[in-house]
């Protein structure tokens, strides 16, 4: 079992953009993550922009799992295109997290276990806006994106503990497992995660 270590993070990387990576890909117009993201792999935390077919991914379901598609692609500024902006902490990430507003994450709780009857449910990054500091934020310049894809459906660690559902090759995918929920019961079920943390939340106590 490999745990999130952020110890060995490095914040001060740069995100590098060649020209050949510049390039429109198919699927990938919604969905995908910063290449700069760090993701666990048997090697250790690796850059995702860094990953080729092939690398061995520890995942969330179980097992190290090697990677069948890595595509890369450019964000560009323009047409109201934006990223999704998860401040450090708000999905048990130890920095900053950038994604796509179609990219699909895991979200794991108490509450989500007792009101689904299920380990975690499934929410696109956009259905998390509001939530915690999360923003929606305009692409001010290109930026290199990457899709990461197995033989079917898993789901990644990334900056330590937020969880990315990644697609698959053939289609085969895991939708039994988890619920996806439409905007309307994710904004409901963020408003229930909310009211929870704020009801044990600390209290200043007056001398």
């Amino acid at each position: 079992m490999f745990m999130p270590s952020p110890s060995s993070f490095r914040p001060d990387a740069k995100l590098l953009l060649t020209p050949d990576l510049l390039v429109a890909a198919p699927g990938s117009a919604r969905t995908g993550l910063r290449a700069d993201t760090l993701v666990e792999t048997a090697d250790g935390w690796r850059p995702a922009g860094e990953l080729l077919s092939g690398t061995n991914v520890p995942t969330y379901e179980g097992g190290l799992v090697p990677l069948r598609s890595v595509t890369h692609a450019a964000a560009l500024p323009g047409g109201g295109r934006s990223l999704i902006h998860f401040p450090g902490g708000a999905l048990d990430n130890c920095c900053d997290v950038w994604l796509k507003p179609g990219q699909r994450l895991l979200v794991t709780a108490p509450l989500i276990e007792a009101l689904f009857d299920a380990a975690a449910v499934v929410l696109r990054a956009d259905m998390l806006v509001g939530y915690r500091g999360i923003q929606r934020v305009q692409l001010q310049a290109p930026t290199e994106m990457v899709s990461l894809c197995f033989d079917r459906e898993e789901t990644i660690f990334v900056n330590s503990g937020t969880m990315i559902r990644c697609g698959s090759v053939g289609g085969a995918d895991r939708s039994a497992l988890y619920p996806e929920l439409e905007p309307w019961r994710a904004a409901d079920l963020l408003g229930l995660l909310e009211a929870e943390s704020d009801r044990y939340a600390p209290r200043d106590i007056a001398a």
